[in-house]
């Protein structure tokens, strides 16, 4: 008996590893013809197995397996608790139960166990992208509503395909319109196309050698270095601090989306289409977030980080790192507004949320997300801290007001000081271990002495643990560790944007890529080490704050208001002034180095400033280096004068009249032509009322007309019913009548004959 179980368990496990893909469907209302379509044109040997749910009644009972088979060659049933899935087989959820994959079996769940919105595609992908040692991949059919758009974020991120119907082709397009408009839809295609085009991208070599475990500080090869190379040109990001495996798989997803079957191919590709770098990017930089994203976790981070915090602080900084498209930091946002109302108390909270990605920056600004994205919340929560609008919904000012978004690397930008709370979720585990031991390194000195560090549910502070104090084991919080010694570990390191290859190889590059360079410390090291003399700031031609070299300084100290980068986010504003001043006037001195003594400053009255600037043109682009110190009063009087400030303020002021009066005229000619535009806009605007009302009027005789209809119709199937009566009750007599009867039409030809006419 022992043995026989054992056949079997071997005989699951080598069909399981069979199995090249966990393809999760979805469908809704409209769903069964497409997947009677879709199946009818399924390859049998793609080597998939393929597990359906739909939106079905508790109490119906499906016919699905029936109708389905009828329409496609591979095996069709329902799934059962337990059951291992096989290659070339289809399986379909029960009515009123959920279907999930749990360690490679099937796992069946009451919906109304459930105490969350019934989304039973979304658990489904979620489930599906959980599996790492076989490729996951989400289909979604026509249907309404958006069940569905933010499962495949899970695949997406999982190094997953994702297929979407045409919203076109479906007889309900909400769904599929739903996940295209997440931005993280692969394919969309006509459902007779999905079968082959699933078949094509599972028999590329690429992604039949994805899941291979591989370690995570393995070499790339050279034609993987160059493309990924290619796109940190592009992005202006540096891509070799990601995990290897995570590159390597994402990037053997284009190949295969592609159809290429060789690197090389692609990377020619790559070079010479910008649509393609654009889309490798995007897949790259793929992040998956949600409204309380954890809600456990934001509930712990409440009792145990925020309420703690608004107790004894009337004003609390929080750093949002990798924030995406924003729905983190507005739930932060909403968190401590609740928090603080749960307090009776009121705070001044600045977030600073940031991310390397503009788009996904732009898209946080605007505040505006889809119904589908805010299912998991509340109603409540929706009409206090959101506002309805035609494309969704619009974050509230209430909690607006309180982030700065901005475009930010950490591993490469001047980061934010004095902070209490630094929240860094799910982005360790896409970086190298080196690398996040640096930024956690940073991170220590970045807080306050009671600061706190919010991780991912998978991420620890690994070699930094006696750094920080663990809160919550579950859900990564931490505590600043005050009696930490401190490290002195480089949060910036240098990058190399062309790795190590060939010349040719790198020429391609530059060729096809004429896009930013980036700055090299190996060709200005050695006028870095002449030029530094303690602290000191590095900018770029931007004047943006390229580099902090031993903390800057005492006279650089972040800023309120918006982030850009520039001296006004670093130094007081007369200060930014000056500095401003002598930057430009060292681009027009031989040497380019500019010292200048400064008294009166309006930020530091009482202080004599020795500012120096230094300017260097380079073939990599020009960079400027400040350093500042103060000088005793005595020291300064031995020296030169200082530099009247009365004359730079003069100056300035005359530049800053000149720029208002020709800001003004131009607003002058802006303001003439705004107002003839609204005359047009005016005359339109009276046409489409026009229209509008000619609209309504059609549209009320179409819902007369239409009642009409209905009218007749019911009136017809009345008559339809009594014809059909009668019709009976004629038939009824002919059989019953004890007389032979023939009736024949115009044409001779024989209606009708009662039985008694074979007897006669």
């Amino acid at each position: 008996m022992e043995e026989k179980d054992a056949g079997q368990a071997e005989h699951l496990t080598l069909n399981q590893e069979n199995v090249r893909c966990y393809v999760g469907v979805g469908a809704s209302a409209g769903g069964v013809e497409a997947l009677q379509e879709l199946f009818q044109h399924m390859p049998p040997d793609t080597g998939a197995s393929f597990i359906i749910v739909q939106h079905l009644s508790p109490d119906a009972v499906s016919l699905m397996d029936k109708i389905l088979q009828k329409s496609s060659s591979l095996p069709v049933q329902l799934a059962e608790e337990g059951a291992v899935p096989q290659p070339n087989h289809i399986y379909l959820n029960h009515p009123g139960k959920t279907l999930t994959m749990k360690e490679g079996k099937f796992h069946l769940e009451s919906a109304h166990d459930r105490n969350q919105l019934y989304l039973p595609i979304n658990l489904l992908f979620q489930s599906l992208a959980s599996v790492s040692d076989v490729h996951a991949a989400a289909i979604i059919l026509s249907g309404s509503g958006s069940d569905g758009a933010i499962g495949i974020g899970s695949i997406k991120e999982n190094g997953g395909l994702v297929i979407v119907q045409k919203p076109t082709e479906a007889q309900y397009a909400s769904m599929p319109q739903s996940a295209i408009s997440t931005g993280m839809v692969d394919l969309i295609l006509n459902v007779t196309q999905i079968g082959s085009s699933l078949r094509e991208y599972l028999k590329n070599p690429h992604i039949q050698s994805m899941h291979q475990e591989e370690p995570d500080h393995m070499e790339l090869a050279e034609d993987y270095s160059c493309i990924l190379n290619a796109i940190s040109q592009y992005s202006d990001i540096d891509f070799t601090i990601y995990k290897t495996n995570t590159i390597y798989r994402r990037i053997e997803r284009r190949i295969a989306l592609n159809n290429f079957h060789g690197v090389e191919e692609y990377l020619d590709y790559l070079l010479s289409t910008e649509e393609e770098r654009a889309q490798l990017h995007r897949d790259l930089l793929i992040g998956v977030t949600s409204f309380f994203r954890d809600e456990e976790a934001f509930r712990h981070l409440g009792e145990n980080v925020v309420i703690p915090l608004l107790k004894k602080k009337k004003s609390i900084r929080l750093w949002s790192i990798a924030c995406s498209t924003g729905e983190e930091v507005y739930s932060l946002a909403i968190l401590l507004c609740e928090c603080m109302e749960y307090l009776h108390f009121t705070a001044d909270v600045k977030i600073f949320a940031t991310d390397v990605d503009q788009n996904a920056i732009t898209t946080a600004q605007k505040g505006i997300y889809s119904e589908s994205l805010l299912e998991n919340l509340n109603q409540a929560i929706l009409d206090r801290y959101f506002e309805h609008t035609s494309g969704g919904y619009l974050a509230g000012e209430k909690i607006r007001k309180m982030i700065v978004f901005a475009k930010h690397n950490i591993f490469r930008d001047a980061p934010f000081s004095k902070l209490d709370l630094i929240v860094c979720r799910n982005m360790f585990i896409y970086v190298k271990p080196e690398m996040q031991q640096k930024a956690l390194a940073s991170f220590y000195q970045l807080l306050v002495d009671d600061g706190y560090l919010f991780l991912g549910s998978s991420e620890s502070v690994g070699d930094m643990g006696d750094a920080y104090n663990l809160l919550d084991k579950k859900w990564k919080i931490y505590s600043k560790n005050k009696q930490y010694s401190k490290k002195d570990i480089s949060m910036y390191p240098a990058l190399n944007m062309f790795g190590n290859f060939s010349p040719h190889q790198t020429e391609r590059i530059q060729k096809a890529n004429p896009l930013q360079k980036q700055l090299h410390s190996t060709n200005i090291s050695e006028k870095l080490l002449f030029a530094m003399a303690g602290p000191s700031v590095l900018l770029n031609h931007e004047f943006k704050v390229l580099q902090v070299i031993q903390g800057g300084g005492q006279y650089m100290r972040m800023q309120d208001g918006q982030f850009d980068g520039g001296l006004s986010s670093f130094f007081s504003p007369s200060l930014a002034a000056f500095l401003n001043r002598l930057l430009l006037d060292s681009r027009k001195i031989s040497d380019g180095i500019v010292e200048k003594r400064a008294t009166g400053l309006a930020d530091y009255p009482e202080e004599v400033l020795c500012v120096k600037v230094r300017f260097f043109n380079l073939t990599e682009g020009e960079y400027y280096l400040i350093q500042i110190k103060s000088e005793e009063k005595a020291e300064s009087e031995a020296a030169d004068s200082p530099m009247d400030l009365r004359e730079l303020k003069d100056s300035r002021i005359q530049i800053l009249e000149n720029a208002l009066n020709e800001s003004n005229w131009n607003l002058k000619l802006a303001v003439e032509e705004s107002e003839s535009r609204n005359e047009e806009l005016q005359a339109t605007n009276e046409e489409l009322l026009a229209s509008n009302e000619e609209l309504q009027s059609t549209n009320e005789e179409m819902q007369s007309v239409n009642e009409e209809l209905y009218t007749i119709n019911a009136e017809y199937q009345n008559k339809i019913v009594e014809l059909t009566t009668a019709n009976a009750d004629f038939d009824n007599l002919l059989l019953n009548a004890d007389v032979g009867a023939l009736y024949v039409d115009e044409n001779m030809h024989i209606r009708k004959i009662t039985p008694h006419w074979y007897i006669c």
